[in-house]
């Protein structure tokens, strides 16, 4: 059998241990987005380097994190048999569809759809970047190749790309250190030149070409003293990362627990779910610390709460993190609601959001859950809105919409 096919048999049972230490069990798309995770032999912690695209990347957190090419273009929008969108309010909208006409230069609606296509693909490429660059917990780094053509005094970007995004940083900082006759192309991130060029005193150098095959290259003491990278402190234990880091780990066991057999306080399996999640997000050891143990708080407070027990305990018709999407302006917008279910004393259909905060000091409660309440109103309609169009939902039945506060053992209804 070739090592290949070995590798790949490796991964699939690599995986499946990962999911059942984890708690996952056998979830089809947890386990295709893992599987080009796993090199034989290692476990995700062994590997300190991590290769991956901007999708999976969103919610991890990492030290250094090195966005390289960013001059290389998107795929470009091809001209489809058929374009889409849905346009106007949800109350007074509809639908525009249009057939490739052939005519590139009229003034058609297949025209403005395929320019109205554009315009989401740059906004998406937008959205990538962000996410690329808020996953370094330390610093990002951001790689690629601007042109200077010979009658330009610019940098360039190709179009499309996600460096063309940055064009006005690239050019605020380029200072070329040489100048070929050629057309020049510098380095966006490159921080080396030797002691007999001259030196630029921004983020910018330009080697020429025979200088790149030297060995022994080193920066000046003058610029070594600024291009020093000076130490970044490491993520505050109580900063935003921390707390959301909290609330999916907290989020995720809650899950896991719902309709089973509750245990009375956090066992070996909840402190092992905790570590498990804490492993994907690349904090320092005492942020982990601060998480796991306000993690285990706020289970502990749960299961210890009657209302917790109550709201994750078996009931008809019970789903947790079920995930709807409905068009809001033209486009599709998705939402999660952490748990609901039918309370078969009562007859109404419960939405019940999971909430991780806690009152500021010296905060009165009643203050703490009003200004939750008016911040997550808009939040818990919507919910209470897709779940009476589902077919499952009873036309008479009523839908009660409530917060639940784990730090405080609450669980505050929607007015």
């Amino acid at each position: 059998m070739s090592y290949p096919r070995i590798y790949r048999r490796y991964s699939f049972f690599e995986c499946l241990r990962r999911a059942e230490r984890a708690g996952i069990g056998l979830d089809v798309e947890w386990l295709s987005l893992s599987l080009s995770d796993v090199t034989p032999g290692t476990s995700e912690a062994d590997n300190p380097i991590r290769i991956m695209s901007f999708h999976k990347a969103k919610g991890l957190e990492f030290d250094y994190v090195f966005m390289p090419s960013l001059h290389r273009r998107t795929r470009p929008v091809q001209r489809e048999l058929l374009r889409w969108h849905w346009h106007g309010t949800d109350q007074a909208g509809g639908l525009l569809i249009a057939a490739d006409d052939q005519e590139k230069e009229d003034k058609s609606l297949y025209n403005y759809l395929n320019w109205l296509q554009k315009q989401k693909d740059s906004e998406e490429l937008k959205r990538l970047l962000y996410v690329g660059v808020t996953r370094a917990r330390r610093r990002a780094v951001l790689s690629g190749c601007a042109v200077k053509p010979d009658d330009g005094d610019d940098f360039t970007a190709p179009t499309g790309s996600m460096l063309a995004l940055l064009t006005n940083v690239i050019n605020d900082s380029a200072s070329p250190v040489s100048v070929e006759p050629a057309t020049q192309t510098a380095s966006v991130q490159t921080i080396v030149c030797d002691e007999d060029a001259p030196t630029a005193k921004t983020g910018l150098y330009r080697l020429s070409k025979d200088r790149l095959r030297g060995g022994g290259m080193t920066l000046p003491p003058e610029v070594r003293a600024t291009a020093a990278i000076e130490p970044t402190p490491l993520i505050q234990v109580r900063s935003h990362r921390v707390e959301r880091i909290t609330g999916v780990i907290t989020h995720r066991i809650l899950e896991l627990l719902a309709g089973a057999a509750l245990p009375a306080e956090p066992d070996d399996r909840i402190k092992q779910w905790i570590r498990d999640g804490l492993q994907q997000t690349a904090l320092a050891a005492d942020a982990m610390t601060v998480v796991e143990e306000h993690c285990l708080h706020l289970l502990s407070n749960t299961l210890s709460c009657p209302t917790g027990r109550w709201i994750l305990g078996a009931h008809p018709e019970t789903q947790s993190e079920l995930a709807l999407s409905r068009m809001e302006a033209g486009e599709l917008k998705g939402y999660v609601i952490d748990r609901t279910f039918l309370d078969s004393e009562t007859g109404f259909r419960w939405v019940i959001d999971y909430k991780t905060s806690a009152p500021l000091l010296d905060e009165p409660i009643d203050s703490f859950i009003a200004r939750e309440q008016a911040h997550y109103r808009d939040q818990l309609r919507i919910y209470a809105e897709l779940l009476g169009e589902l077919t499952v939902v009873k036309p008479h039945q009523a839908i009660k919409t409530a917060l639940y506060f784990p730090s405080i053992k609450v669980l505050s209804t929607t007015p």
